[in-house]
Protein backbone atom coordinates (compact mmCIF):
# COMPACT_ATOMS: atom_id res chain seq x y z
CA UNK A 1 0.00 0.00 0.00
CA UNK A 2 1.42 3.39 -0.97
CA UNK A 3 2.00 5.13 2.32
CA UNK A 4 -0.23 8.04 1.15
CA UNK A 5 -3.04 5.81 1.04
CA UNK A 6 -2.63 5.20 5.42
CA UNK A 7 -1.62 8.95 5.96
CA UNK A 8 -4.81 11.46 7.74
CA UNK A 9 -4.20 14.10 5.45
CA UNK A 10 -2.49 14.56 2.03
CA UNK A 11 2.05 15.30 2.00
CA UNK A 12 2.89 18.70 1.09
CA UNK A 13 6.01 19.34 -1.08
CA UNK A 14 8.29 21.35 -2.45
CA UNK A 15 11.37 21.86 -5.13
CA UNK A 16 15.02 23.01 -4.18
CA UNK A 17 14.48 26.18 -5.90
CA UNK A 18 11.61 27.37 -3.75
CA UNK A 19 11.85 30.13 -1.35
CA UNK A 20 11.43 29.31 2.31
CA UNK A 21 8.88 32.19 2.48
CA UNK A 22 6.78 29.19 0.61
CA UNK A 23 7.58 26.96 2.63
CA UNK A 24 6.62 28.67 5.58
CA UNK A 25 3.35 29.37 4.15
CA UNK A 26 2.64 26.36 2.56
CA UNK A 27 3.54 24.64 6.96
CA UNK A 28 0.95 27.46 7.98
CA UNK A 29 -1.70 26.87 5.90
CA UNK A 30 -1.70 22.88 5.57
CA UNK A 31 -0.60 22.93 10.13
CA UNK A 32 2.15 20.38 9.17
CA UNK A 33 5.64 20.89 10.38
CA UNK A 34 7.55 19.25 7.72
CA UNK A 35 7.48 19.52 3.49
CA UNK A 36 9.27 16.75 1.15
CA UNK A 37 11.80 18.54 -1.10
CA UNK A 38 11.34 16.35 -4.36
CA UNK A 39 13.99 16.04 -7.31
CA UNK A 40 13.49 17.43 -10.88
CA UNK A 41 12.68 13.75 -11.38
CA UNK A 42 9.76 13.65 -8.97
CA UNK A 43 11.76 11.46 -6.15
CA UNK A 44 12.26 12.46 -2.47
CA UNK A 45 15.37 13.85 -2.03
CA UNK A 46 15.14 15.02 1.19
CA UNK A 47 12.64 16.79 4.17
CA UNK A 48 12.72 20.40 4.92
CA UNK A 49 11.11 21.44 8.41
CA UNK A 50 10.13 24.19 10.51
CA UNK A 51 13.26 23.83 12.42
CA UNK A 52 15.02 23.71 9.47
CA UNK A 53 13.50 27.50 8.04
CA UNK A 54 14.29 29.14 11.23
CA UNK A 55 17.66 27.80 11.86
CA UNK A 56 18.76 28.81 8.12
CA UNK A 57 16.94 32.40 8.57
CA UNK A 58 18.77 32.94 11.71
CA UNK A 59 22.63 31.83 10.74
CA UNK A 60 22.27 33.32 7.46
CA UNK A 61 20.39 36.49 8.82
CA UNK A 62 18.50 37.05 5.58
CA UNK A 63 14.60 37.13 5.06
CA UNK A 64 12.46 34.08 4.00
CA UNK A 65 11.78 35.44 0.38
CA UNK A 66 15.86 35.75 0.01
CA UNK A 67 16.80 31.81 0.60
CA UNK A 68 16.02 28.54 -1.06
CA UNK A 69 14.84 24.99 0.20
CA UNK A 70 18.41 23.89 -1.56
CA UNK A 71 20.46 26.71 0.68
CA UNK A 72 18.17 24.96 4.01
CA UNK A 73 17.91 20.83 3.94
CA UNK A 74 20.27 18.49 5.23
CA UNK A 75 22.88 16.81 2.87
Amino acid sequence: MPIEKSLARPVQTCHPGDTLAQVAQKMSEHDVGSVLVLADDGRVMSVITDLDVAISASIEGRKLIDLTVREAISR
